[in-house]
């Protein structure tokens, strides 16, 4: 996310403030010439045929050919693949790209593939929010949908894992990091999500197979709604504040609570 005044270095594409007159990665001036900006463009990437870097949760670690796990976040090499299709799209080879430095990642959305740094929160060619980490629990070709969560998700603790298998199937799987992701998300840019990550935050202690085909099912609408915002006062809406309010009748199937929620928009756009 930028403000007003600030700048992207001609150089390496690094977003700066508005108060610097340098850019905080390469050094390029603020405006420079033609012949300045070449001078200070970053590098290719110093890489061996093999090598490959960390595509899960836009880690971005170069690894060496031999290692067949990432040496800082410990994704297997075979998962990264899909980043290695996504850097193929930009015309560069996955283990050649230039520039390429620990953090950076590759914007997923259809079409762009664009190379972002580290510092960057969105991409600086079509504006698509980072990735909260999708293809980092094999979400990464899953369809798109486009509700947070449906009707036939009926949580309850009863689906918590009884059996010493049932157990041991689930500490397979990163529900807590899962869930974290996706707290992020909605705290950043998706309060729309509140209500369903506040239901699958139940059962963080001890998740079953069910709870985990929600989560999943959250990051398949994550992935439908990437590039999605919020328009304020569109022609058919005046600048007026509305509120609604609704709530179900007993919908906690644990211990029979209702739910009341509440939505205000002022243009025609949410607010809270």
């Amino acid at each position: 996310m930028s403000r007003e005044g600030d700048w992207m270095c001609p150089a390496c594409q690094h977003l700066n403030f508005r108060k610097r007159d340098s850019c905080q990665r390469c050094s390029c001036p603020k405006f420079a010439t033609e012949a300045e900006v070449s001078s200070y463009a970053v590098p290719k990437a110093e890489v061996l045929a093999g090598d490959w870097y960390c595509g899960a949760m836009n880690c971005g670690v170069h690894n060496y050919a031999s290692r067949t796990t990432c040496y800082r976040c410990g994704a297997s090499k075979d998962y990264c693949g899909y980043g290695a299709g996504m850097m193929a799209s930009t015309g560069y080879a996955y283990h050649a790209i230039p520039g390429w430095k620990t953090g950076d990642w590759i914007c997923t959305r259809l079409g762009c593939g664009m190379h972002n740094y580290a510092s960057r929160t969105e991409c600086y060619k079509c504006k698509t929010p980072r990735d909260c980490g999708g293809a980092m629990f094999g979400m990464s070709k899953a369809k798109p949908v486009s509700t947070p969560l449906t009707n036939h998700f009926k949580l309850f603790i009863e689906q918590c894992p009884k059996t010493d298998r049932e157990v041991e199937d689930m500490t397979k799987v990163s529900y807590a990091n899962a869930v974290g992701c996706l707290m992020y998300a909605m705290v950043c840019t998706h309060p729309d999500l509140a209500h369903v990550v506040s239901q699958v935050c139940k059962y963080m202690s001890k998740p079953g197979r069910h709870h985990w085909e929600a989560v999943k099912w959250i990051f398949r609408n994550l992935k439908g709604t990437v590039g999605h915002g919020v328009v304020f006062g569109s022609q058919q809406n005046d600048p007026l504040v509305v509120g609604y309010v609704d709530s179900n009748y007993a919908g906690d199937l644990d211990d029979r609570r209702s739910t009341t929620g509440y939505v205000f928009t002022l243009g025609g756009g949410p607010i809270c």
